[in-house]
């Protein structure tokens, strides 16, 4: 060293030494395993009037002293200075010009390494941090505090650590503060106390030292507790991916030496929130983390971790709704990123990551599992200390699962969870039982079912049935009207057991009345017998037809007799012409009553009565359009005339005004058997989906022209 190099970086030792608030790594003499100092002559270390002099750090590295004190510095210099008011974290940079003027001086500079302004010496520093030391702490989102965490959280040992505590709605598909089924919010707390230790040997003799000797370790250890906790209410497919930085905290910064030469280093950390997934479920659940960690690298010809992990998970509180078909794997995070600033620029960093992750699925065993993991990592930008290798590395990542779902009770549902249905008396009714069960769904081992009654008269002693799987029916039959409560239980592998209720009101519907004959407007004929036919439709009867004795027929002429006829099928005499309205009433066996009327007109046919003709098969009814049926009829010529006979069909008919469509011509088979078909073969298969109507009349015509007709109506139908 140059006389003066020597007296330069003499006199700045003095005055740092000197200095306020001042922490070294290296006091005295070095130690055994510590270097001698070597300052190398191109080094300056700004002195107390040389930092006071100052006056700005341009953004282009361009220096601003006062002139009166300005140091003297020559381009080549290395200029190192402790922290000033201009140069809050110090400096350490290469004179690459300087302009002198009345009243400052400018100096143009550039980043410098420490191997610039030391051929050789050793920094051992360790650094221990907590609220007191912190220079601004900001919260960088709204929801998120810094301060002490909520009760419970904060153990002993982090007492003196920095915290936060964050809650806000960090996802909202719409974008609609309103709508609250496509949020997930992020909540909880975090409390670390960190502990930053550095090693550093340096040997770089020569002029240009082109080869540095460099054994550089550091560790970055920390104390945490955290608390991470999700809510999310998504719809299936609702899908996030987001990081957030919530809070930063800068230290103040810590001046150590190496010899004369000041060493500034800035503590930062900062916290962010990281969080993936998706959520197509209401979910929320918590875990908390107590945490030991220290990660770290030396490099010596290479680099080599010193990373190690003491950590402990616990469950919180998990609620989900997990009974509807949807995956759910949400994760979240909260990272804590630490730097050590060397003269304010990067040097190693940390990552320090708890995160939980919740993951559904339905059906299956278990429904869901929350597992906890951590997450490390550390790195290191080199161009400060020499080394020509950066170092960046995840040091560990543990996981764990720390609580899954136990048996859940199955769910069960009578009629889709309807809370109440109707039913008809004395009518098959169908009781229908869904069962799910998060488990046994996936195995086909869901479920033993029981349904009972209130009533004990409408089952078993109330036992109305039992069935096994997902889906049970059970038929019942009510005798009487009213409502009665079904209760359904359903039991799985796991022993677990739920029930379900429905009120099932049987009610009783009245009949509904089909008089096909006569219909309005039908002309009769005095003292020519003809025929009444009706059929009834009556859900709530053995038979779902009203019995036929139940069926009355009335005439509004007084000269008729009252009832005129009883039953489905009734023949009558009018003994007087005129026209009447004849009214049919069906009474069911619960009291219902449907009536039917119907106008006809009765004539005077005069001496010469037209024949009385009588379809005897078939019956009116519902046929097969391809089955033959034997075609019988009897005809009465009352005035003993001859007389011809035919069989017509008329498409389309409606039964309450006796209007159709196209009539054809029936040719029964010389067996006497006809099928509709044989004269509307377009209906013959593979034709399907037709439903109609039609009338079936056997019309007889005597000598004198006189017309008698009977007719019945068949309704066929094809599905297929």
């Amino acid at each position: 060293m140059t006389f003066r190099a020597w007296w330069r970086a003499g006199a700045a030792t003095l005055a740092l030494l000197a200095a306020p608030g001042c922490l070294s790594g290296q006091q005295g003499p070095p130690t055994p395993d510590e270097l001698e100092p070597i300052v190398r002559e191109q080094t300056v270390v700004l002195d107390g009037p040389g930092r006071d002099a100052l006056a700005e750090v341009r953004d282009d590295g361009t220096l601003v002293f006062a002139a009166a004190n300005a140091p003297d510095l020559e381009p080549g210099d290395v200029l190192a200075s402790a922290p000033t008011a201009a140069a809050p974290h110090g400096m350490l940079v290469r004179v690459l010009s300087v302009t002198p003027g009345d009243d400052v001086v400018l100096v143009a500079t550039e980043d410098a390494k420490l191997t610039d302004a030391l051929a050789q010496g050793s920094l051992t520093a360790t650094i221990e941090l907590g609220p007191g030391d912190v220079a601004e702490a900001r919260a960088l989102l709204e929801g998120v505090s810094i301060g002490a965490p909520a009760d419970g959280l904060e153990p002993a040992g982090i007492a003196d650590g920095i915290g936060i505590s964050f809650s806000r709605v960090v996802w909202d598909e719409d974008g609609d503060e309103k709508t609250k089924d496509d949020q997930v919010a992020f909540s909880g707390e975090l409390r670390v106390k960190p502990r930053f230790d550095l090693d550093l040997d340096l040997d770089c003799g020569g002029f240009l030292c082109t080869d540095p000797d460099v054994d550089l370790e550091f560790r970055i250890g920390v104390e945490e507790l955290a608390r991470i906790g999700i809510t999310g209410k998504g719809k299936p497919g609702l899908s996030f991916e987001k990081t957030l930085r919530v809070a930063e905290f800068d230290f103040k910064p810590i001046t150590f030496s190496i010899g004369p030469v000041p060493v500034v280093i800035t503590p930062r950390i900062a916290i962010e929130l990281r969080f993936d997934g998706s959520v197509g479920v209401r979910v929320s659940y918590q875990v908390s983390q107590t945490l030991t960690a220290v990660v770290g690298a030396r490099y010596d010809d290479g680099w080599h971790d010193l990373s190690g992990i003491d950590n402990e998970f616990e469950a919180g509180p998990v609620d989900s709704e997990s009974f509807i078909r949807v995956e759910a794997n949400a994760r979240a995070a909260g990272a804590l990123v630490g730097e050590l600033m060397l003269y304010g620029r990067v040097g190693p960093t940390l990552e320090v990551s708890p995160w939980v992750r919740f993951d559904l699925r339905y059906p299956r065993d278990p429904v869901w599992r929350l597992v906890a993991g951590l997450t490390g990592k550390v790195g290191v930008k080199i161009d400060l200390w020499g080394i020509d290798k950066e170092y960046q590395k995840q040091v560990f990542e543990v996981s764990e699962e720390i609580a899954r779902s136990g048996n859940t009770p199955p769910r069960v549902r009578l009629f889709d969870g309807q809370a109440s249905v109707a039913a008809e008396v004395a009518a098959p009714f169908t009781v229908q039982v869904g069962v799910e069960d998060a488990e046994d769904d996936v195995t086909d081992a869901c479920c033993e079912v029981t349904v009972r009654f209130s009533d004990p008269a409408d089952g078993d002693g109330g036992l109305l049935g039992t069935g096994f799987g997902r889906g049970v029916h059970v038929e019942a039959v009510f005798a009487t009207v009213g409502p009665r409560t079904i209760t359904a239980t359903a039991k799985d592998s796991g022993g677990a057991t739920a029930t379900a209720t429905v009120v099932v009101d049987a009610r009783n519907t009245p009949p509904l009345i089909r008089a096909y004959q006569p219909y309005d407007g039908q002309r009769f004929w005095v003292r020519v017998p003809r025929r009444l036919r009706a059929a009834t439709y009556d859900p709530n009867e053995p038979d779902q037809a009203v019995p036929c004795d139940r069926l009355v027929w009335t005439s509004s002429a007084a000269s008729d007799p009252s009832p005129l006829a009883v039953g489905c099928d009734a023949e009558v005499t009018f003994a007087t012409a005129g026209g009447r309205t004849l009214t049919l009433t069906a009474t069911d066996s619960h009291g219902a009553q449907a009536t039917h009327t119907v106008s006809v007109v009765v004539e005077d046919p005069g001496e010469n009565l037209p024949p009385y003709v009588e379809i005897t098969r078939p019956s009116s009814g519902a046929v097969d359009v391809t089955v033959p049926m034997r075609l019988e009829g009897r005809v009465v010529e009352l005035d003993g005339e001859g007389y011809t006979t035919v069989w017509r069909l008329q498409r389309s008919y409606d039964k309450v005004t006796g209007l159709g469509g196209a009539v054809l011509t029936v040719t029964p088979r010389p067996n006497g058997t006809w099928a509709v078909t044989d004269s509307v073969p377009s209906l013959a298969p593979p034709a399907c989906g037709f439903n109609e109507v039609f009338k079936l009349s056997l019309v007889a015509t005597d000598e004198s022209g006189r017309v008698g007709e009977d007719l019945i109506v068949l309704e066929a139908d094809s599905i297929c």
